[in-house]
This record gives structure tokens, C-alpha cells and sequence, in this order.
């Protein structure tokens, strides 16, 4: 399960990075992608953290 977490997170910092450069660079369409990805995979740890408890 703390793989399964830790792969989460580390998509998180994947599409964090490429947030800002999306901001940067004014790429409305990847911002809405990359908010998508981080919100899913804030789900996505948060449902294995409600089942490992």
C-alpha cells in the first residue's frame, strides 16, 4: 500500500512541475489537464489511505 502511495505522490510532483510551467507559459488547456491529474491522484491516495486504516 505505501508504494501504491508513494507512486501517487510522486505523480503529484510530476504534474505539479508541469502546473507552473503550464502557468508560465499561459497553456490554459494543460493547466486544466494538470489540476485533473493532481486532483485524481489526490483521490487515489486518499481512497487507500481510508482503506489501509
Amino acid at each position: 500500500m505505501k508504494e501504491k502511495i508513494a507512486m501517487w505522490n510522486e505523480v503529484i510532483s510530476v504534474y505539479t512541475a508541469a502546473l507552473e510551467e503550464a502557468k508560465r507559459y499561459g497553456d490554459v488547456g494543460g493547466m486544466e489537464w494538470d489540476q485533473h491529474v493532481i486532483e485524481f491522484a489526490q483521490e487515489k491516495i486518499d481512497e487507500l489511505e481510508r482503506v489501509s486504516a
